[in-house]
């Protein structure tokens, strides 16, 4: 790993200021309303269609149901309110129904896995070998691609995947965007529970570095938060201002990290987290009690 030394400057910044602060709530209520594009499109009653494929499953007659109906299943596999993958009834007899179709739903299935991931859900866990089991069986467009996919970026491994996409996000110069796209996570999947969980893995990796080790690793966060117009993570946000403020910590004086990246990161945290100094606050309340929010309250003192 290159060490990344170069941040020590005897001064602060004159006239650092904290910019006025957006209605980032607002920006942040309407982004949670969107919904991954295309995941639930055309399904009116969700639960209705929950309620159909768990009648056929108590029924035995699984068999029955239209692929419209198993398609409209698989997307909502996962989702309120009543998921068919927490059923330990609907859950299997739908997995076999799907396996036994060929693959002619697992696109549906893949968005559900990235937009309810939580890499140490067991129903998560269990989806993602029945995909990789399904995967030779798919005939869809872009199975091919997504075959690559699953194999560079591990995908379908739900311990490993999101720190191998977090790995290489912190170590590569490409836009976060482009890496995200590379892996199959466009548009709405970037900003889906796995994206967020990868993000939450490049956050504690850029925490374990120290001082001038962190900066570049730290552009690289703030670069990735920046790919929405608000943050795309809203409960990634601790972990977030912990890898920005904790690598610093331990440094002796305010003079000993460089007032231009100082500077960026606390643009960036007040951006993201509003102004803990004003109606805001309730968004730190995480790590009030940190020694992290404690030398990011110093550095807004400092500069006002």
């Amino acid at each position: 790993m290159t060490a990344f030394a170069r941040n020590a400057t005897p001064h602060l910044t004159p006239g650092l200021r904290a910019p006025t602060p957006e209605p980032r709530r607002l920006r942040e209520a309407l982004a949670a309303l969107r919904p991954e594009p295309g995941l639930l499109d055309g399904i009116s009653d969700v639960g209705a269609v929950q309620a159909k494929i768990f009648a056929a499953a108590e029924a035995g007659a699984m068999s029955r149901l239209s692929d419209t109906a198993m398609r409209q299943g698989a997307a909502a596999f996962l989702s309120p309110p009543r998921p068919i993958g927490r059923d330990v009834v609907a859950g299997p007899a739908f997995l076999f129904e799907a396996e036994r179709r060929r693959g002619r739903v697992s696109t549906n299935l893949l968005a559900a896995y990235f937009a309810g991931f939580r890499g140490d859900d067991p129903e998560v866990q269990r989806l993602a070998r029945f995909l990789e089991r399904d995967m030779p069986h798919w005939r869809f467009f872009s199975a091919d691609g997504w075959r690559q996919r699953a194999a560079a970026w591990l995908l379908l491994d739900p311990g490993n995947g999101p720190v191998r996409l977090a790995e290489r996000m912190l170590n590569i110069a490409d836009p976060p965007a482009s890496v995200l796209d590379s892996a199959g996570l466009l548009d709405g999947r970037r900003t889906s529970a796995y994206a967020q969980e990868a993000f939450l893995a490049a956050c504690a990796l850029t925490r374990k570095y120290r001082w001038g080790e962190a900066l570049e690793k730290q552009l690289r966060l703030i670069a990735w938060a920046s790919i929405a117009e608000a943050f795309p993570y809203p409960a990634a946000f601790d972990a977030y201002a912990l890898a920005l403020l904790a690598p610093w910590e331990m440094v002796g004086t305010i003079g000993e990290i460089r007032a231009p990246h100082r500077k960026r990161l606390v643009e960036a945290l007040l951006r993201d987290g509003g102004d803990p100094r004003s109606e805001d606050a309730a968004r730190w309340s995480g790590i009030a009690g940190t020694s992290a929010y404690r030398l990011f309250r110093d550095w807004l003192d400092r500069t006002d």
